[in-house]
């Protein structure tokens, strides 16, 4: 079975290392501000020749420099996009972020409206280049995929097409708090690394791989700094810049503002914003990203059903965050999918206007795990029945209605229950290989339902939902549920999950649009829980594409906490009180695919 692509485009193999043209300058912003701008061309391009420009917008160095005899070796491998673009037609643009890599400045937070300024005043002094045609896009994976959606903003002329690729829309649920509990494993971890990024120190950061910290001497400087002298001036200025666990920990409801900047909020950061601007400049927007891939597939769907851009994509793999690997429980291995062929028939679209047969295909595509196989749509989600599931005595899910007046299970939360090292917010951090373990050992620190042995195969697609009617003995709860495949010979797979912070429970007007119930994180609409009263909570689960095979069963398990990437309470571990009867029904609500 291959995740490979559904329609393969042709593309031209990367150009070799020595047939490439870089250099790297510093481009003026009109407050002084230098940023740092990689070009690379084709060593071997004619006189006079022109081309598209590919830009890249990064806090993550542009481009790193490599300790004597690995340079070349390094550089092979970290510029295979660039040469990958080069081979095709295109100019590739790199370029560091204010207070980052080699760009002096001061960053004071990701994506401010300066940041974005700079990205609109790169883009002006690319097409005044001798070898630009004065055609631009943009893509970016992570910060990288946000800063190609923010370009859109701008409206500038010059850019047609942009990429934003496993990356956020809405910052607040997409990554700072999702359901509305602090990721503090994140948030604490990529402030590390930006820390060791911006004092170029990051062979004494554990969150970089290895071989990066051994052989990386830092950022590359620009070409005329010969010295290293406008470098180490320019970290001398980054004491000050923000400090986003220490951020996050202090704005803990959405409209918080930022302790380094008044008046500003995570949603004046966040693509979601920015709508109006997107679709004013008629951009080309491919929302590109993968089903285990922290809460980006979400994002990934809201960004294509808020844009009302006409040219826009939507494509989800079975991959994890960057799109390296496929991470289905069945087939664990790297990708077969080839990205960057995708990327360029994207561009040579709506960049350079080729006929490459893509506005003829639906423009969803999507992958079902276990089936393991592509598949298109004209809409998200994809045509689907509601299946409703029931939570039953014995822990069964049941197709049933409860017929019991008064019937509950309780549940001790256990602090101490997690999903490990390698799960999908693991691979937020450079992009790790998404594995869970057998999750039937869980089975004393949660409480979970499980259905019967399906009589059919059940593939759903779409965006689960529960309704679960709970009481906690504290004034607060977090809450964590699985949906999960139950083999015939007891093992137990991770399908997809979702949170809720209870106080959030409220179901309001969303800015945007999405498939699923809205819940605003602000402080206005927070409700503390009474002890022991019981409450809905409408929990949607991470969008998932999955096929439950005949003879498997359909399990739920709930969670107070996930000590792995989530930030614990400093309260005791609360009781919850689950109810499950005729008038208080706890169930989740399955899209499943007509047929399936």
């Amino acid at each position: 079975m291959s995740d490979a692509h559904w329609n393969p485009y042709p593309i031209q193999p990367p150009l070799n290392l020595h047939d490439i043209e870089m250099r790297a300058v510093h481009v003026t912003m009109p407050d002084g501000v230098k940023i740092a701008v990689d070009v690379f061309l084709p060593r071997q391009h004619a006189s006079g020749q022109t081309f598209p420009a590919i830009l890249l917008g990064t806090r993550y160095f542009r481009r790193s420099s490599y300790r004597f005899p690995f340079q070349n070796w390094m550089w092979t491998q970290t510029t295979l996009t660039h040469r990958h673009f080069l081979a095709n037609g295109y100019a590739y643009v790199g370029m560091d972020a204010r207070g980052t890599g080699a760009s002096t400045g001061h960053w004071a937070a990701p994506w401010t409206e300066t940041e974005i300024s700079d990205y609109a005043e790169v883009m002006d002094w690319v097409i005044r280049q001798p070898w630009s045609d004065g055609r631009l896009g943009a893509l970016g994976i992570s910060y990288n995929g946000t800063s190609a959606e923010m370009m859109a903003h701008t409206k500038h002329p010059a850019l047609k097409a942009v990429i934003p690729m496993f990356s956020l829309f809405d910052l607040y649920p997409d990554i700072a708090y999702p359901g509305g509990i602090h990721l503090s494993w994140f948030t604490e971890h990529w402030t590390q690394g930006n820390l060791a990024l911006d004092s170029n120190q990051i062979y004494k950061d554990k969150t970089f791989p290895l071989l990066l910290r051994l052989l990386s001497r830092g950022v590359q400087p620009v070409d005329d700094d010969l010295d290293g002298a406008q470098l180490r001036a320019a970290i001398a200025q980054r004491a000050d810049n923000w400090n986003t666990y220490r951020g996050a920990l202090t704005s803990p409801f959405r409209g918080d503002w930022l302790t380094n900047l008044p008046g500003v909020t995570f949603d004046n950061l966040s693509p979601h914003t920015h709508l109006e601007a997107v679709a004013e400049s008629n951009v080309a927007v491919y929302s590109y990203g993968g089903w285990f891939d922290g809460s980006y597939p979400r994002a990934c769907v809201n960004r294509y059903l808020s844009l009302k851009n006409p040219n826009r994509r939507l494509t989800l793999g079975a991959w994890n965050h960057g799109g390296s690997h496929n991470c289905t429980p069945t087939v664990q291995r790297p990708t077969q999918f080839n990205h960057f062929a995708e990327w360029i028939r994207f561009f040579d679209t709506y960049v350079k206007g080729v006929e490459t047969g893509l506005q003829n295909e639906a423009p969803i595509h999507y992958y079902t795990m276990v089936e393991e196989k592509w598949k298109s749509a004209e809409t998200w989600p994809p045509p689907a029945q509601k299946h409703t599931l029931y939570f039953h005595a014995d822990k069964q899910l049941l197709a049933d209605i409860p017929a019991a007046e008064q019937a509950a299970d309780s549940y001790q939360v256990d602090y101490r229950t997690g999903t490990g090292e390698h799960a999908r917010w693991n691979s937020l951090m450079g992009g790790g290989v998404v594995t869970y373990a057998d999750r039937s050992t869980l089975e004393p620190s949660q409480l979970t339902y499980t259905s019967t042995p399906l009589e059919q195969d059940t593939e759903v697609t779409g965006h689960p939902l529960v309704r679960l009617f709970l009481a906690s003995s504290a004034t607060d709860a977090q809450v964590f549920v699985y949906l999960e495949d139950v083999t015939p010979d007891g093992q137990v797979h991770l399908v997809t999950e979702g949170q809720l912070r209870a106080i959030h429970r409220k179901v309001s007007a969303a800015p945007y649009e999405t498939p699923v119930p809205y819940h605003s994180f602000t402080r206005a609409d927070a409700e503390s829980l009474i002890p022991n009263e019981t409450v809905e909570l409408v929990i949607d689960l991470l969008p998932t594409s999955y096929l439950f095979q005949r003879g498997h069963c359909i399990r739920i398990s709930i969670a107070g906490a996930d000590k792995d990437h989530f930030e614990i309470p400093n309260t005791p571990p609360p009781l919850f009180t689950i109810q499950r009867n005729r008038a208080q029904a706890s169930a989740i609500i399955l899209p499943v695919v007509k047929g399936s």
